[in-house]
């Protein structure tokens, strides 16, 4: 995972290498909005996908299983924010 993008308060973006279970390069962004003393945090994924990848998203649903890691990691990062 490397930061190839940064603007306090605002945005951060990585390049994400995956290897397995098949390799891929994807970016990941955290969009931060302030509103009413609160802050929205808005966490996406996207990257080009293969064939393979294609026919596995057919009968997988990988934001199903992808979801819950994006679930925990927002509540591990208000957590951390808010000590």
């Amino acid at each position: 995972m490397t930061c190839t993008q940064s603007r306090p308060f605002d945005f951060i973006q990585f390049r994400m290498d995956f290897i397995k279970p098949m390799q891929a390069v994807n970016t990941v962004e955290f969009i931060l909005v302030e509103q009413n003393g609160q802050t929205t945090v808005n966490w996406t994924m996207y990257g080009p996908t293969t064939l393979i990848g294609k026919i596995i998203n057919l009968f997988i649903n990988c934001e199903k299983m992808v979801g819950e890691q994006y679930d925990k990691g927002l509540i591990n990062l208000k957590q951390v924010v808010e000590s």
